[in-house]
């Protein structure tokens, strides 16, 4: 009887087949040393469940059994770029992805699902976005269809700043301007003074900074900037200068230097008795002999703030002085005069005749 049993026993296979569906693995799903791919797998396994030749379970019923956990879970999404919120100075943006398992990869930007990869783990390549604010979705689906999706947002800004034009051209009085073409700028600034190497910048007679507030500016599809700095440290001296623009994505952009006089000293009219009316018949004409004191002379004018009449009196001096008759209608005249400089520095005088 005991010999009976052992025999019996000695017949028992260690080997049997287990059918599996799609997305089962042996000997199990946090071990996995064989995973079905398809709707349905016959596989031969040991007494402990571990996949072996099949030519040893063919003296055993197929599919006697079914073991293996069927996968449910969601793959765990990374994206480790773009960062949400970050700026790129190309269009070519780097996706970098990676799961806890095989996933295809596919992207969303405002359009239709784009597969860029089929069952990696890991994905990393440059693909091509258009300039300004991008908000796209990321999807990675397993094996088993289980799928997740991420959002992540990013701005491209691939063009550098365009400087239009600055202002001015030979003399200053502290005022400056620029013109440029730009959707997102970030910095704006001033350097001016005097470039030499025995200077640095931020030193009394180097190279000053003023840094322009942005908010301050015109915009009509182009940007229209002024700035009014402190020129007494140069005053009567040639300085350079130029601006120096930045984008949020860091794209720089100078304008050409240039060199201007600086001149914050207005002209003088240094004589009171400048004007004489004539007698009689000359009545209507006015006498002008103005002497000025100024080197960058612009002009001499006047307006009439009678009937706002406004004309040029000289716009060139003789020995330093404006001379000229003008002839006026009659009745009252309240004339302001001006004398000017090429940066727009003046002096004025009223008269009354």
């Amino acid at each position: 009887f005991i010999l009976l049993i052992l025999l019996s026993i000695n017949s028992v296979s260690a080997y049997k087949w287990v059918c599996l569906t799609n997305g089962q693995s042996l000997p199990n799903a946090s071990s996995p040393i064989y995973t079905c791919r398809h709707d349905l797998c016959q596989v031969c396994v040991t007494d402990i469940s571990y996949p072996t030749n099949f030519n040893k379970c063919k003296d055993s019923q197929k599919c006697d059994s079914q073991i293996g956990d069927t996968d449910i879970t969601p793959p765990i999404l990374t994206i480790n770029s773009p960062i949400n919120g970050q700026v790129f100075n190309s269009r070519m943006v780097l996706i970098s992805l990676s799961s806890n398992e095989q996933v295809s990869f596919y992207y969303k930007n405002n359009g239709d699902w784009k597969k860029i990869a089929n069952l990696m783990s890991s994905f990393s390549r440059e693909i091509s976005f258009k300039d300004g604010f991008n908000s796209i979705t990321i999807k990675a689906v397993d094996k088993n269809e289980n799928s997740v999706e991420k959002s992540v947002s990013f701005y491209v800004d691939s063009k550098k700043p365009k400087i239009l034009k600055t202002f001015p051209k030979d003399y200053t009085n502290g005022s400056f301007s620029i013109e440029f073409i730009e959707d997102n700028p970030k910095n704006l600034v001033l350097y001016y003074g005097i470039d030499d190497i025995n200077y640095g910048v931020n030193q009394d007679f180097g190279i000053k900074t003023y840094s322009l507030n942005l908010s301050k500016c015109y915009y009509n599809k182009k940007y229209i900037c002024d700035a009014k700095v402190d020129l007494s440290d140069f005053d009567g001296k040639e300085i350079v200068y130029w601006f120096k623009l930045d984008d949020i994505a860091e794209n720089t952009q100078e304008s050409k230097r240039k060199n201007v006089n600086a001149d914050i000293t207005s002209p003088k009219i240094l004589n009171s008795d400048f004007w004489s009316q004539g007698t009689g018949k000359d009545n209507k004409n006015i006498y002008f002999n103005i002497e000025i004191e100024e080197e960058n002379f612009a002009g001499v004018l006047y307006v009439n703030t009678v009937n706002l009449a406004k004309k040029t009196i000289c716009s060139s001096l003789k020995d330093n002085k404006c001379i000229k008759k003008l002839s006026f209608k009659k009745g009252t005249n309240i004339l302001n005069i001006y004398v000017t400089d090429k940066t727009g520095n003046s002096d004025s005088k009223r008269i009354e005749f």
